[in-house]
């Protein structure tokens, strides 16, 4: 990871994607713009499907309740075998929200009780990301299962669709959640 001249919040805050779709931004440009290179990297797409057995909630609970980054640590297989992953949440047909970028930092191999392996990574969130963390809804056309991807492989096909005006804050029901994203990105 690289650092370039970051722009500030407040100019992340103000971005519309939707006011023209001719100039729709991907993702990756927006985070270059907060001063973010990444060059090995993997894209986690989380969705229900792949819950963590560790946790009893889905990756959008896991996100609001503030447990995420501990639900994504776990792992039945070494799939953070990079510096950096970018993360995905599933909201809807093809609309993710990020989650963050998370700095790779090492992995513990354990092993569950019926004999079968298990990694518990150690991650870090990357700094500088605040305003589109949990606010930005990225449009991403996924029609195949695999929930993790090489990120210079598809990267370029992560388009902002919108960034939110607010986080959802701890304590609101999932239901409440799923409400207020999908009013936020409805079709106009």
């Amino acid at each position: 990871m690289t650092s370039a001249e970051p722009v500030s919040g407040s100019e992340l805050h103000q971005y519309r994607p939707r006011s023209n779709a001719k100039k729709m931004s991907k993702l990756m440009d927006l985070i270059g713009l907060a001063g973010i290179e990444l060059i090995d990297f993997k894209i986690h797409c989380a969705t229900d499907w792949n819950s963590s057995p560790l946790w009893n909630s889905s990756p959008l609970e896991a996100f609001f309740d503030g447990t995420f980054k501990e639900w994504q640590e776990y792992q039945t297989r070494k799939n953070f075998q990079c510096e950096h992953v970018l993360t995905l949440i599933h909201l809807r047909k093809d609309l993710w929200l990020f989650a963050g970028i998370y700095a790779v930092k090492g992995f513990t191999s354990k092993q569950k009780e019926d004999g079968k392996p298990y990694y518990l990574y150690s991650t870090e969130e990357v700094k500088g990301l605040e305003q589109l963390t949990g606010r930005a809804v990225v449009r991403f056309n996924k029609s195949f299962r695999a929930p993790y991807l090489l990120g210079e492989k598809y990267s370029d096909k992560l388009i902002v669709e919108r960034i939110c005006k607010k986080w959802m804050t701890m304590g609101t029901s999932l239901a409440s959640i799923r409400s207020y994203f999908l009013s936020q990105c409805s079709e106009p």
